[in-house]
């Protein structure tokens, strides 16, 4: 009899735990299908990692061509994920100490390990195409409103001051060569897309209209083009967010979705600079959707009721082999 119903109790905790997986499981694994039916080039070992509310406060997620992995289940918040770039681990944002600083972690989302410990937030960090640096935004001292851009050794050493303009100056983004990086600064109360140096030098403006702000830039993987969202403060009727793409010198700004009553945000490239995933309401809820870089073939991937940071999408394995030794040498040989 005890048998019976220790039988019975295992079979029930089974049942249980696969109900609580299933609507994530099998909600992707459709959706997936679709994507690849649509999108056939996307190599399956290419992950997009992305935060989401889905379960009802902001944790990591990696979506793989098995499903969708939960990689941080905590009673803090986890947030804004980048990938390194050999695949092996991914910075984030996390309050766990109260106050946002960055973490690294395994890409299982094992050995959680916080890179910085300062007195004001540190939020959007990014890896430098070598992998030995993270750039990010930090508050500049606990009596200043206006961030600046900030880079770090990958190990959280070494922090030191990029941007030096008295207006904010926030969401760095690398080239892929490692020779510049594009960043977010306001002038004149809006927000434009500026590039500068490495070291923090030469910037200058790639997109800054009267009226419009400029946010979130990704740069292409080939290097070739800059994607962003973008918010015109005085349109009729009234933008909320579309997605836009310029080459790097801020030529050729062309619209890839439109539409007044939808906010379009946080775009990020495939490695193959073929696709930008990108987060949008246009549901009713915030959702993790991908399209081709032409705008075209736009595909819904997963409802994250959560928009506060861009999904990171991995480099596949065989594109790194291909990009590491000739891309990056110089940087590595250092």
């Amino acid at each position: 009899m005890i048998k019976k119903h220790l039988g019975l109790m295992i079979v029930i905790i089974m049942a249980l735990s696969t109900t609580a997986l299933s609507p994530i499981q099998s909600s992707f694994a459709q959706t997936y299908a679709q994507l690849r039916q649509t999108f056939p080039q996307i190599p399956q070992d290419s992950p997009i990692v992305f935060e989401s509310k889905h379960e009802g406060k902001s944790e990591l997620y990696k979506l793989t061509s098995e499903g969708v992995i939960r990689l941080t289940d905590n009673v803090w918040e986890d947030t804004q994920p980048a990938w390194s770039p050999n695949r092996d681990k991914i910075a984030f944002v996390s309050n766990e100490t109260g106050m946002l600083q960055i973490y690294i972690m395994n890409a299982d989302g094992s050995q959680r390990q916080r890179l910085t410990n300062n007195p004001t937030p540190v939020w959007n960090p990014v890896y430098s195409p070598d992998g030995t640096k993270i750039a990010f935004t930090l508050k500049r001292n606990t009596t200043s409103h206006n961030p600046g851009v900030f880079v770090m050794n990958a190990d959280g050493s070494n922090i030191r001051q990029l941007s030096n303009h008295n207006d904010e100056e926030k969401e760095p983004f690398w080239f892929p060569d490692g020779s510049q990086i594009a960043f977010v600064t306001t002038r004149d109360f809006f927000d434009h897309i500026y590039v500068m140096d490495a070291d923090g030098g030469n910037p200058s403006a790639r997109a800054d209209e009267p009226g419009v702000y400029f946010n979130t830039p990704a740069v292409s993987p080939d290097g070739t083009r800059i994607v962003y969202s973008r918010v015109h403060s005085q349109a009729v009727p009234k933008s909320k967010g579309d997605i836009w793409v310029m080459n790097t010198k801020g030529g050729n700004k062309t619209r890839l979705t439109s539409t007044s009553t939808v906010d379009d945000n946080s775009p990020t490239w495939s490695q193959d600079s073929s696709q930008i995933a990108f987060m949008s309401d246009q549901e009713g809820d915030w959702d993790l959707f991908v399209m081709n870089a032409d705008g075209s073939n736009v595909q819904k991937i997963f409802r994250t009721s959560s928009h506060q940071s861009k999904p990171a999408w991995a480099a596949p394995k065989q594109l790194r082999r291909v990009l590491l030794p000739s891309l990056f040498a110089a940087n590595v040989n250092r």
